[in-house]
């Protein structure tokens, strides 16, 4: 952390005309096939304490707020959609919370019982996005490991893994539907028409054809993922247009946008946003939520 984003940061921030100190990232829109923007400043940890403090060190000017948009589990949506899982389609129509049903679900205890920073809620959470992309239990470990969890081993995460495709078998079904539309046409789509072209996954076998495989498999989600974000950018920068020296654009950060706001103007902005963002993904066949939080600073705008 200290080499990779802190000593950086030295670097590379500069101060502006008003005598503010800031960050010019340099992102690239043709690094990643699912559409995802690519830089440094893109890498830092969301999850860990220490990737917070580092967030923390981007604050709001004096009477304004960091504000934070994204849509909720939206790679999970996703795959609900187009898999049309019945456990997964139904956890979302009920308004459930994905992360502590899987949860409840790998470890046996009733949802009630789940604590938010458990070490089995981040599991639950951790696997939910892992293993969908067809994961081996060694890079599911150490996705655990990345996220600061050190109460399982191999063996744990082989059972997390056939549990989870146990409980949403749709999700596997997809998947395998994905692996033999890319061996017939060589190819796959996600909603936006965007292609992914995977000449490997006609190899009989061998882990060319397990990395194709698992390509087939995530690009359709995280490419329609993406698409429900990037439709809104040409409408969010019209609003910020509409409303200059009340709001600026910050960042995109994957699935979330980071906004400069007003501090008595933050709650307005906010559901706006998430306004724009949910009509952005209403072609999806399940419910979709957005979540905002704000805060003095960037690592204190998630709530």
């Amino acid at each position: 952390y200290l080499s990779t984003y802190v000593r950086v940061l030295f670097d590379k921030v500069k101060r502006d005309r008003e005598g503010l100190w800031r960050l010019y990232p340099e992102l690239k829109a043709t690094r990643v096939v699912s559409g995802r923007l690519a830089g440094w400043v893109l890498t830092f940890p969301t999850k860990t304490d220490l990737g917070r403090r580092i967030r923390s060190c981007f604050t709001a000017a004096p009477g304004w707020t960091v504000l934070s948009v994204d849509l909720s589990q939206i790679e999970l949506r996703c795959a609900a959609h187009f898999s049309r899982d019945s456990c997964m389609v139904s956890a979302f129509e009920q308004d459930e919370d994905l992360h502590i049903l899987t949860t409840s679900l790998m470890f046996k205890i009733p949802k009630s019982k789940v604590r938010k920073g458990s070490p089995e809620r981040y599991a639950g959470k951790t696997t939910n996005f892992e293993v969908m992309y067809w994961i081996s239990p060694r890079g599911l470990l150490e996705g655990f490991y990345k996220e600061d969890i050190f109460d399982f081993d191999l063996d744990d995460c082989a059972r997390f893994i056939r549990e989870w495709f146990g409980a949403y078998p749709g999700v596997l079904r997809y998947l395998k539907e994905c692996w033999a539309r890319a061996e017939r046409d060589g190819y796959v789509e996600d909603h936006w028409g965007r292609r992914r072209y995977l000449p490997n996954a006609r190899i009989p076998a061998g882990d060319l054809k397990s990395k194709a495989n698992r390509e087939a498999g995530n690009f359709p989600i995280q490419g329609a993922a993406h698409g429900c974000v990037k439709v809104v950018e040409p409408k969010l920068l019209e609003y910020v247009d509409a409303r200059a020296g009340e709001v600026e654009p910050w960042m995109q950060y994957h699935d979330e946008f980071i906004l400069h706001c007003w501090e008595d103007r933050v709650e307005e902005v906010a559901e706006d946003v998430k306004r724009m963002m949910v009509k952005g993904a209403g072609w999806l066949s399940v419910p979709v939520k957005a979540d905002a939080g704000w805060g003095p600073s960037w690592g204190e705008s998630k709530s």
